[in-house]
């Protein structure tokens, strides 16, 4: 298992940005870590309290391949309840009313949680992380304009690509 004192000066430095702002963009090569360094810092604004849940927005992809795995590759992330809202509509509705802290669910279906929680101040979802904010770049999409209306719900977004990094 790996643990905290394997992240590197860049990364820890990334983790206390995240931290320390209310809103950031992580852009990083293939391979940086964005996703420990992501989850380190919501493990620490959810245990200091600074947040209470946090909802992660990611590819399919990403969200099968990345998410689901990697808070349990790092001893420091060990305490972090991480549930998967992907699969039918019941699964994503268990997995959001759950109580756990922090619900990944794929962009495909984040347009659908946008309209189901719009009413109910986003499910008390009050972190938002965009894995992939490239993504969302055309700003006439249906999603983009869902979002738009309703970031005032997240007082901490964290945005995350690799995308436009070029070694």
């Amino acid at each position: 298992m790996l643990n905290y004192n394997l992240l590197d000066a860049d990364q820890l430095s990334a983790v206390d940005c995240l931290y320390e702002q209310d809103v950031t963009y992580l852009v990083a090569t293939m391979g940086f870590g964005k996703s420990v360094v992501t989850l380190t810092a919501v493990n620490e604004l959810l245990t200091d309290k600074i947040l209470e849940r946090v909802l992660i927005v990611a590819p399919l992809k990403a969200c099968n391949d990345v998410w689901k795995t990697e808070h349990n590759k790092w001893s420091h992330l060990q305490g972090l309840r991480v549930v998967h809202a992907i699969g039918t509509p019941k699964q994503r509705i268990n997995a959001i009313e759950s109580d756990a802290p922090v619900v990944v669910i794929n962009i495909d279906n984040f347009v659908w949680f946008l309209e189901k929680y719009k009413t109910d101040s986003l499910a008390g979802f009050d972190g938002l992380v965009i894995d992939e904010i490239s993504k969302f770049k055309d700003s006439g999409t249906k999603l983009v304009k869902k979002l738009r209306g309703q970031s005032k719900h997240f007082k901490w977004v964290c945005g995350m690509t690799g995308t436009p990094v070029h070694e």
